[in-house]
């Protein structure tokens, strides 16, 4: 695919030269990239060592996105057998060129992933800029600082049902420090709701780039009552994610946004989101790159099987998991299965999933990944291989444990779908 001169220009201007859209063969999607054509080179002039690029009969570069092998490798999961095959290769193909480069984003610039469906009129932008509080989206910087004046949101929809100010190191310090905030919280059914009190917290360190936080919270956010918000986290939300593909409308799901706490507002961190009437505990989960390596990831992974524990039910994601998002929920059910095993020396499955509130299938997987399952040959009966060796060196490998949900510090009650409110789908 080849981008026209009044479509180019990374830095925001207008060049003479045109584009051509590059995905590297074997890659993530997340690594295309529009090249200009004075840096591309014909085949017969790239060594070997480079790969093999496609070309026409001519011996020409030819753009491509995705091959038909690649496409069918992405298909094959099975975690996709739920999901319209035809619809799912729509999506592919109407997803495959990434139209927006970057968004600011409160102080930090962020490089985009993948495509998203934002409307016609902010796409092909080098860079757009999103409001952290209310996500507005504008293409041009004018418009977001205009908005910037009038804007009074500081804060996610929804209630606010957990907060968590009296440890919180973001940035791995152990230094803390006393500093007055004054933020106004609209609503007043949430924790903390004294509204304009001025509020004395503790403060970890420095999360970097001079912005201190004093906690972190977390909203519940209807989609069915907060239409626009939920559409523009989902928005945000393909930027980063491959699988996403946005076909259900937002009013059948919760979204649970996980906010630092600053003097200005509430700065968005993460989110996931659950279908109201599935029994998965996690439809969506996302932590934006900006706040990535920070632990956040496990943390939402850990409160939504506390929001599963409290429900009394087993939870699971929904599938299919990004490659990110994997990762994390593989080491994050290594690391609560091994503090279970450190414990018990007798224990069934059904006792564990239980306890955790996970589902049976997860943890064998888990076990199954550790190398922790063996067959016996005669029977063929399944055990688990478990010493205290292999429980160190297994631990070692996961990094630090998620940081605990206080079931004290949580204000919230189970979504009941006859008991919620009523909801008008246009037809």
């Amino acid at each position: 695919m080849e981008r026209p001169p009044a479509l180019s220009g990374l830095g925001g201007g207008v060049i003479e030269e045109p584009e051509a859209y590059v995905h590297w063969k074997g890659y993530d999607r997340r690594l295309d990239s529009w090249v200009r054509h004075s840096l591309l080179r014909k085949l017969s002039e790239v060594s070997e060592d480079h790969g093999v690029y496609p070309r026409s009969s001519a011996g020409d570069l030819v753009p491509t996105g995705v091959d038909d092998v690649e496409w069918e490798e992405a298909l094959s999961d099975d975690a996709h057998s739920n999901v319209d095959r035809e619809y799912l290769k729509e999506h592919y193909e109407h997803t495959k060129f990434k139209t927006i480069n970057a968004i600011v984003m409160g102080q930090y610039v962020v490089s985009c992933w993948y495509f998203s469906p934002y409307p016609l009129e902010v796409q092909n932008t080098p860079k757009m800029h999103i409001c952290q509080f209310c996500l507005s989206f504008f293409k041009h910087e004018v418009e977001y600082t205009r908005h910037r004046m009038r804007c009074i949101t500081r804060h996610p929809p929804g209630h606010e049902i957990y907060r968590d100010t009296e440890y919180f190191t973001a940035a791995g310090g152990d230094s803390t420090r006393v500093v007055t905030t004054n933020i106004r919280v609209n609503n007043n059914t949430g924790v903390g709701a004294n509204t304009g009190d001025r509020v004395n917290t503790e403060v970890g360190a420095n999360t970097g780039g001079g912005v201190d936080t004093s906690g972190i919270a977390i909203w519940e956010v209807d989609g069915g009552m907060s239409r626009v918000y939920c559409e523009n986290l989902s928005y945000v939300s393909k930027l980063f994610l491959d699988h996403k593909t946005l076909r259900h409308p937002v009013h059948l799901f919760l979204f649970y946004v996980l906010t630092e706490i600053h003097i200005d507002g509430y700065h968005i961190v993460g989110y996931f989101s659950k279908e109201k009437y599935s029994r998965n505990n996690v439809s969506c989960i996302l932590v934006l790159p900006q706040y990535q390596k920070k632990g956040y990831g496990k943390y939402l992974i850990n409160f939504s099987y506390a929001l599963a524990l409290k429900e009394g039910r087993r939870g699971t994601p929904e599938r299919p998991l990004s490659d990110l998002g994997r990762v994390s929920y593989i080491n994050y059910w290594r690391q609560c299965l091994l503090h279970v095993l450190k414990d018990r020396t007798n224990f069934t499955i059904n006792e564990i999933a239980d306890d955790l509130s996970f589902e049976p299938s997860d943890i064998l997987t888990t076990f199954s990944d550790a190398n922790m399952v063996f067959t016996e040959p005669f029977t063929r009966q399944k055990f688990l291989y478990i010493s205290d060796d292999f429980i160190r060196i297994l631990s070692a490998t996961l990094g630090k444990p998620s940081r605990p949900v206080f079931p004290t510090n949580l204000r919230w009650v189970p979504y009941d779908p006859f008991l919620g409110p009523f909801e008008y789908v246009a037809e």
